[in-house]
Protein backbone atom coordinates (compact mmCIF):
# COMPACT_ATOMS: atom_id res chain seq x y z
CA UNK A 1 0.00 0.00 0.00
CA UNK A 2 2.85 2.38 0.79
CA UNK A 3 4.38 1.70 -2.62
CA UNK A 4 1.06 2.42 -4.36
CA UNK A 5 0.70 5.63 -2.38
CA UNK A 6 4.25 6.71 -3.29
CA UNK A 7 3.62 5.99 -6.98
CA UNK A 8 0.41 8.02 -6.88
CA UNK A 9 2.29 10.90 -5.26
CA UNK A 10 5.07 10.78 -7.86
CA UNK A 11 2.50 10.71 -10.66
CA UNK A 12 0.68 13.70 -9.21
CA UNK A 13 3.94 15.64 -8.92
CA UNK A 14 4.88 14.71 -12.48
CA UNK A 15 1.52 15.87 -13.83
CA UNK A 16 1.83 19.13 -11.93
CA UNK A 17 5.35 19.75 -13.30
CA UNK A 18 4.20 19.02 -16.86
CA UNK A 19 1.24 21.38 -16.49
CA UNK A 20 3.29 24.21 -15.00
CA UNK A 21 6.35 23.92 -17.25
CA UNK A 22 5.94 22.13 -20.59
CA UNK A 23 9.13 20.46 -21.88
CA UNK A 24 8.73 22.08 -25.35
CA UNK A 25 7.80 25.38 -26.87
CA UNK A 26 6.16 25.24 -30.30
CA UNK A 27 6.49 27.44 -33.37
CA UNK A 28 3.93 27.45 -36.17
CA UNK A 29 5.99 27.62 -39.37
CA UNK A 30 3.01 28.97 -41.31
CA UNK A 31 2.60 28.65 -45.08
CA UNK A 32 3.67 30.37 -48.30
CA UNK A 33 0.35 32.17 -48.59
CA UNK A 34 -1.84 29.09 -48.98
CA UNK A 35 -3.64 26.83 -46.51
CA UNK A 36 -1.27 24.02 -45.54
CA UNK A 37 2.32 23.04 -44.88
CA UNK A 38 4.29 19.99 -43.74
CA UNK A 39 7.90 19.68 -42.54
CA UNK A 40 10.18 16.70 -43.12
CA UNK A 41 13.79 17.59 -42.35
CA UNK A 42 15.84 19.56 -39.82
CA UNK A 43 19.57 20.27 -39.45
CA UNK A 44 21.74 21.05 -36.43
CA UNK A 45 21.04 24.80 -36.79
CA UNK A 46 17.31 24.29 -36.46
CA UNK A 47 16.65 25.04 -40.13
CA UNK A 48 13.62 23.13 -41.39
CA UNK A 49 12.49 22.03 -44.84
CA UNK A 50 9.25 20.70 -46.26
CA UNK A 51 6.45 21.91 -48.52
CA UNK A 52 3.75 24.56 -48.26
CA UNK A 53 0.86 25.85 -50.34
CA UNK A 54 1.32 29.06 -52.31
CA UNK A 55 -1.68 31.33 -53.06
CA UNK A 56 -2.68 29.56 -56.30
CA UNK A 57 -2.84 26.19 -54.52
CA UNK A 58 0.42 24.72 -55.84
CA UNK A 59 2.80 23.24 -53.29
CA UNK A 60 6.37 24.53 -53.14
CA UNK A 61 9.42 23.37 -51.24
CA UNK A 62 10.38 25.68 -48.38
CA UNK A 63 13.32 26.46 -46.13
CA UNK A 64 12.46 27.81 -42.68
CA UNK A 65 15.35 29.74 -41.15
CA UNK A 66 15.60 32.48 -38.51
CA UNK A 67 11.83 32.67 -38.11
CA UNK A 68 11.03 33.07 -41.81
CA UNK A 69 9.69 30.60 -44.40
CA UNK A 70 11.49 30.92 -47.74
CA UNK A 71 9.94 29.68 -50.99
CA UNK A 72 12.52 27.55 -52.80
CA UNK A 73 10.38 27.65 -55.92
CA UNK A 74 10.00 24.86 -58.43
CA UNK A 75 11.94 24.08 -61.57
CA UNK A 76 10.50 25.63 -64.74
CA UNK A 77 8.62 28.18 -62.58
CA UNK A 78 5.20 27.64 -64.16
CA UNK A 79 1.79 27.03 -62.65
CA UNK A 80 1.12 23.37 -62.01
CA UNK A 81 4.70 22.67 -60.99
CA UNK A 82 5.08 21.25 -57.49
CA UNK A 83 8.11 20.70 -55.30
CA UNK A 84 8.77 19.20 -51.90
CA UNK A 85 11.95 19.41 -49.81
CA UNK A 86 12.84 16.27 -47.88
CA UNK A 87 16.21 16.85 -46.21
CA UNK A 88 18.73 19.57 -45.33
CA UNK A 89 22.37 19.38 -44.23
CA UNK A 90 24.32 21.76 -41.99
CA UNK A 91 25.57 23.73 -45.02
CA UNK A 92 21.99 24.52 -45.96
CA UNK A 93 21.93 22.23 -49.00
CA UNK A 94 18.47 20.80 -49.63
CA UNK A 95 17.24 17.82 -51.63
CA UNK A 96 13.77 16.88 -52.69
CA UNK A 97 11.35 16.20 -55.51
CA UNK A 98 9.55 18.27 -58.11
CA UNK A 99 6.69 17.38 -60.41
CA UNK A 100 5.69 19.23 -63.56
CA UNK A 101 1.99 18.46 -64.08
CA UNK A 102 2.15 19.62 -67.70
CA UNK A 103 4.66 16.95 -68.67
CA UNK A 104 3.84 14.49 -65.85
CA UNK A 105 7.57 14.42 -65.17
CA UNK A 106 8.95 13.64 -61.70
CA UNK A 107 12.58 14.38 -60.88
CA UNK A 108 14.83 15.05 -57.92
CA UNK A 109 16.50 18.34 -57.11
CA UNK A 110 19.43 19.73 -55.18
CA UNK A 111 19.08 23.27 -53.82
CA UNK A 112 22.46 24.86 -53.10
CA UNK A 113 23.77 28.42 -53.03
CA UNK A 114 20.35 29.89 -53.73
CA UNK A 115 19.70 27.83 -56.88
CA UNK A 116 17.72 24.67 -57.60
CA UNK A 117 19.37 22.06 -59.81
CA UNK A 118 17.75 19.05 -61.46
CA UNK A 119 19.86 15.92 -60.96
CA UNK A 120 17.77 13.40 -62.88
CA UNK A 121 14.51 11.44 -63.07
CA UNK A 122 13.72 10.14 -59.61
CA UNK A 123 13.27 11.07 -55.97
CA UNK A 124 15.86 12.49 -53.55
CA UNK A 125 15.16 11.87 -49.86
CA UNK A 126 18.30 12.39 -47.75
CA UNK A 127 21.53 14.41 -47.77
CA UNK A 128 24.58 14.31 -45.49
CA UNK A 129 27.03 17.04 -44.47
CA UNK A 130 29.42 16.10 -47.29
CA UNK A 131 26.75 16.89 -49.86
CA UNK A 132 26.11 13.23 -50.73
CA UNK A 133 22.43 12.51 -51.24
CA UNK A 134 20.34 9.39 -51.71
CA UNK A 135 17.00 8.45 -53.20
CA UNK A 136 15.78 6.35 -56.10
CA UNK A 137 16.22 6.62 -59.86
CA UNK A 138 13.03 6.09 -61.84
CA UNK A 139 15.20 4.97 -64.77
CA UNK A 140 17.22 2.22 -63.07
CA UNK A 141 14.65 1.49 -60.37
CA UNK A 142 17.46 1.41 -57.80
CA UNK A 143 18.57 3.55 -54.91
CA UNK A 144 21.63 5.73 -55.43
CA UNK A 145 24.30 7.84 -53.77
CA UNK A 146 25.21 11.03 -55.62
CA UNK A 147 26.57 14.54 -55.20
CA UNK A 148 26.26 17.38 -57.65
CA UNK A 149 28.65 17.02 -60.56
CA UNK A 150 29.87 13.54 -59.63
CA UNK A 151 29.14 9.99 -60.69
CA UNK A 152 26.10 8.34 -59.12
CA UNK A 153 26.58 5.05 -57.25
CA UNK A 154 23.88 2.46 -57.94
CA UNK A 155 22.95 0.75 -54.66
CA UNK A 156 21.53 -2.29 -56.42
CA UNK A 157 19.10 -4.29 -54.35
CA UNK A 158 18.60 -7.35 -52.20
CA UNK A 159 18.81 -10.04 -54.84
CA UNK A 160 19.37 -7.37 -57.54
CA UNK A 161 15.78 -6.15 -57.17
CA UNK A 162 14.47 -2.60 -56.88
CA UNK A 163 15.48 -0.36 -53.98
CA UNK A 164 15.16 3.17 -52.57
CA UNK A 165 17.49 5.09 -50.25
CA UNK A 166 15.78 7.25 -47.64
CA UNK A 167 18.65 8.52 -45.49
CA UNK A 168 22.45 8.81 -45.55
CA UNK A 169 24.83 9.61 -42.68
CA UNK A 170 28.19 11.39 -42.81
CA UNK A 171 30.01 8.05 -43.19
CA UNK A 172 28.09 7.42 -46.41
CA UNK A 173 25.96 4.65 -44.92
CA UNK A 174 22.46 4.46 -46.41
CA UNK A 175 19.20 2.97 -45.21
CA UNK A 176 15.97 2.44 -47.08
CA UNK A 177 14.03 -0.49 -48.49
CA UNK A 178 14.53 -3.08 -51.22
CA UNK A 179 12.28 -5.60 -52.89
CA UNK A 180 13.13 -9.24 -52.43
CA UNK A 181 13.00 -11.64 -55.35
CA UNK A 182 10.34 -13.76 -53.69
CA UNK A 183 6.69 -12.76 -53.26
CA UNK A 184 4.11 -13.13 -50.52
CA UNK A 185 1.44 -15.85 -50.77
CA UNK A 186 -0.97 -13.19 -52.05
CA UNK A 187 1.43 -12.31 -54.85
CA UNK A 188 2.52 -8.91 -53.54
CA UNK A 189 6.23 -8.05 -53.51
CA UNK A 190 8.12 -8.24 -50.20
CA UNK A 191 10.29 -5.32 -49.09
CA UNK A 192 12.96 -5.31 -46.38
CA UNK A 193 14.90 -2.52 -44.72
CA UNK A 194 18.59 -2.44 -45.52
CA UNK A 195 21.90 -0.96 -44.44
CA UNK A 196 24.26 -0.11 -47.31
CA UNK A 197 27.92 0.22 -46.30
CA UNK A 198 30.99 0.28 -48.57
CA UNK A 199 29.27 -1.38 -51.51
CA UNK A 200 27.44 -4.05 -49.50
CA UNK A 201 23.68 -4.05 -48.89
CA UNK A 202 22.62 -5.88 -45.70
CA UNK A 203 19.09 -7.17 -45.16
CA UNK A 204 17.87 -5.99 -41.72
CA UNK A 205 14.98 -8.43 -41.60
CA UNK A 206 11.66 -7.71 -39.90
CA UNK A 207 9.87 -7.85 -36.55
CA UNK A 208 8.40 -11.21 -37.53
CA UNK A 209 6.16 -9.96 -40.32
CA UNK A 210 6.61 -9.66 -44.08
CA UNK A 211 7.89 -6.14 -44.73
CA UNK A 212 10.13 -3.46 -43.24
CA UNK A 213 11.54 -0.05 -44.23
CA UNK A 214 14.43 2.01 -42.85
CA UNK A 215 13.75 5.76 -42.78
CA UNK A 216 16.62 7.34 -40.84
CA UNK A 217 20.19 6.62 -39.75
CA UNK A 218 22.45 8.43 -37.26
CA UNK A 219 26.22 8.82 -37.01
CA UNK A 220 26.55 5.51 -35.13
CA UNK A 221 24.74 3.60 -37.84
CA UNK A 222 21.60 3.13 -35.75
CA UNK A 223 18.54 2.86 -37.98
CA UNK A 224 14.87 3.50 -37.34
CA UNK A 225 11.83 2.71 -39.44
CA UNK A 226 8.82 0.45 -39.38
CA UNK A 227 8.12 -3.25 -39.79
CA UNK A 228 5.15 -5.55 -39.94
CA UNK A 229 4.90 -7.89 -36.97
CA UNK A 230 4.06 -11.55 -36.54
CA UNK A 231 0.57 -10.54 -35.37
CA UNK A 232 -0.14 -8.46 -38.47
CA UNK A 233 0.58 -5.08 -36.90
CA UNK A 234 2.99 -2.33 -37.92
CA UNK A 235 5.50 -1.09 -35.34
CA UNK A 236 8.38 1.36 -35.24
CA UNK A 237 11.78 -0.26 -34.81
CA UNK A 238 15.33 0.58 -33.78
CA UNK A 239 18.10 -1.40 -35.43
CA UNK A 240 21.32 -1.22 -33.39
CA UNK A 241 24.22 -3.60 -32.90
CA UNK A 242 22.76 -6.11 -35.34
CA UNK A 243 19.44 -6.35 -33.47
CA UNK A 244 16.03 -5.02 -34.55
CA UNK A 245 14.03 -3.90 -31.51
CA UNK A 246 10.26 -3.33 -31.52
CA UNK A 247 9.54 0.12 -30.04
CA UNK A 248 5.86 -0.63 -29.58
CA UNK A 249 3.11 1.92 -30.06
CA UNK A 250 1.03 4.36 -28.06
CA UNK A 251 -1.79 2.43 -26.42
CA UNK A 252 -0.87 -0.70 -28.36
CA UNK A 253 -1.85 0.64 -31.79
CA UNK A 254 0.63 0.90 -34.65
CA UNK A 255 3.60 3.18 -35.26
CA UNK A 256 6.40 4.25 -37.60
CA UNK A 257 9.70 5.98 -36.76
CA UNK A 258 11.06 8.66 -39.09
CA UNK A 259 13.96 10.34 -37.29
CA UNK A 260 16.81 9.60 -34.88
CA UNK A 261 19.56 11.86 -33.53
CA UNK A 262 23.05 10.95 -32.38
CA UNK A 263 21.83 10.57 -28.77
CA UNK A 264 19.42 7.87 -29.86
CA UNK A 265 16.23 9.92 -29.41
CA UNK A 266 13.61 8.79 -31.92
CA UNK A 267 10.53 10.48 -33.36
CA UNK A 268 7.63 9.35 -35.52
CA UNK A 269 3.91 8.82 -35.30
CA UNK A 270 1.58 6.30 -33.69
CA UNK A 271 -2.10 5.48 -33.94
CA UNK A 272 -4.10 4.74 -30.83
CA UNK A 273 -6.36 1.67 -31.08
CA UNK A 274 -9.84 2.50 -32.32
CA UNK A 275 -8.86 5.94 -33.60
CA UNK A 276 -8.16 7.24 -37.09
CA UNK A 277 -5.87 10.15 -36.22
CA UNK A 278 -2.12 9.87 -35.74
CA UNK A 279 -0.17 11.24 -32.79
CA UNK A 280 3.46 12.39 -32.97
CA UNK A 281 5.75 10.61 -30.53
CA UNK A 282 9.16 10.92 -28.93
CA UNK A 283 10.96 7.72 -27.89
CA UNK A 284 13.74 8.32 -25.38
CA UNK A 285 15.26 6.23 -22.60
CA UNK A 286 13.11 3.23 -23.51
CA UNK A 287 9.82 5.15 -23.22
CA UNK A 288 7.46 6.28 -26.02
CA UNK A 289 5.62 9.50 -25.18
CA UNK A 290 2.85 11.32 -27.04
CA UNK A 291 4.31 14.75 -27.86
CA UNK A 292 0.87 16.31 -27.48
CA UNK A 293 1.26 15.73 -23.75
CA UNK A 294 4.48 17.78 -23.69
CA UNK A 295 2.98 20.98 -25.12
CA UNK A 296 1.96 24.06 -23.14
CA UNK A 297 -1.67 23.90 -22.03
CA UNK A 298 -3.95 25.70 -24.44
CA UNK A 299 -1.50 25.57 -27.36
CA UNK A 300 -4.33 24.66 -29.72
CA UNK A 301 -2.15 22.11 -31.51
CA UNK A 302 -2.78 18.47 -32.33
CA UNK A 303 0.59 17.06 -33.41
CA UNK A 304 0.06 14.33 -36.00
CA UNK A 305 3.55 13.24 -37.06
CA UNK A 306 7.13 14.03 -36.00
CA UNK A 307 9.48 13.68 -38.97
CA UNK A 308 12.93 14.74 -37.75
CA UNK A 309 14.98 15.51 -34.63
CA UNK A 310 18.39 17.17 -34.34
CA UNK A 311 21.11 16.74 -31.72
CA UNK A 312 19.75 19.70 -29.72
CA UNK A 313 16.46 17.85 -29.33
CA UNK A 314 14.50 20.14 -31.67
CA UNK A 315 11.70 18.26 -33.43
CA UNK A 316 9.86 19.06 -36.64
CA UNK A 317 6.82 17.59 -38.35
CA UNK A 318 3.22 18.58 -38.93
CA UNK A 319 -0.05 18.83 -37.06
CA UNK A 320 -3.42 20.52 -36.98
CA UNK A 321 -3.93 24.05 -35.60
CA UNK A 322 -6.96 26.27 -36.13
CA UNK A 323 -8.41 23.64 -38.42
CA UNK A 324 -5.43 23.63 -40.81
CA UNK A 325 -2.44 21.34 -41.29
CA UNK A 326 0.76 23.28 -40.55
CA UNK A 327 4.44 22.46 -40.12
CA UNK A 328 5.82 22.90 -36.60
CA UNK A 329 9.12 23.24 -34.79
CA UNK A 330 9.40 22.06 -31.18
CA UNK A 331 12.27 23.40 -29.06
CA UNK A 332 13.15 22.01 -25.61
CA UNK A 333 12.38 24.51 -22.87
CA UNK A 334 15.57 23.58 -20.96
CA UNK A 335 18.52 25.76 -21.92
CA UNK A 336 21.96 24.31 -22.62
CA UNK A 337 23.63 23.73 -19.27
CA UNK A 338 20.29 23.29 -17.54
CA UNK A 339 19.69 19.57 -17.85
CA UNK A 340 16.98 18.03 -15.65
CA UNK A 341 18.04 15.31 -13.25
CA UNK A 342 17.29 11.72 -14.30
CA UNK A 343 14.60 11.43 -11.64
CA UNK A 344 12.88 14.51 -13.04
CA UNK A 345 13.07 13.12 -16.57
CA UNK A 346 11.44 9.93 -15.36
CA UNK A 347 8.65 11.83 -13.63
CA UNK A 348 8.06 13.93 -16.71
CA UNK A 349 7.84 10.80 -18.86
CA UNK A 350 5.25 9.24 -16.56
CA UNK A 351 3.25 12.43 -16.26
CA UNK A 352 3.43 13.27 -19.93
CA UNK A 353 2.30 9.79 -20.93
CA UNK A 354 -0.71 9.96 -18.62
CA UNK A 355 -1.60 13.47 -19.72
CA UNK A 356 -1.23 12.52 -23.39
CA UNK A 357 -3.65 9.60 -23.01
CA UNK A 358 -6.21 11.92 -21.40
CA UNK A 359 -5.83 14.50 -24.16
CA UNK A 360 -5.99 11.82 -26.85
CA UNK A 361 -9.23 10.42 -25.48
CA UNK A 362 -10.71 13.90 -25.63
CA UNK A 363 -9.83 14.01 -29.33
CA UNK A 364 -11.43 10.65 -30.12
CA UNK A 365 -13.89 12.14 -32.61
CA UNK A 366 -11.26 13.94 -34.68
CA UNK A 367 -9.85 12.25 -37.78
CA UNK A 368 -7.19 13.20 -40.30
CA UNK A 369 -4.98 10.82 -42.23
CA UNK A 370 -2.36 12.97 -43.89
CA UNK A 371 0.27 10.51 -44.96
CA UNK A 372 -1.15 10.34 -48.50
CA UNK A 373 -1.72 14.10 -48.98
CA UNK A 374 0.74 14.33 -51.86
CA UNK A 375 -0.59 11.60 -54.12
CA UNK A 376 2.10 12.23 -56.69
CA UNK A 377 4.88 11.42 -54.24
CA UNK A 378 6.21 7.84 -53.89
Amino acid sequence: MKRIGLFALLLAVALQRVALSAPYSIADLGTLGGAQSEAFGINSLGQVVGWADIPNGDGHAFLYSNGAMIDLGALFGVAGTYSIARSINDAGQVVGIFNNMWTAGIADFLYSGGSMFNYGPGYAYGINNSGQFTGVSTVAGHGFIASYGTYSIDLGGLGDSGSVGYAINDAGQVTGASYLLNYSPSGTPITHAFLYTSGVMKDLGTLGGQDSTGYAINASGQIVGSSSTSTGGLDAFLYSGGVMTDLGALGGGYSEAYGINDSGQIVGYSLYPGQSQHAAFLYSGGVMVDLNGLLPDGSGWNLLSAQGINDSGQITGYGKVNGQIHAFLLTPVETSGSVPEPSTVGLLSIGAAALAVTRRRNRANQSADLLDDLTWMA
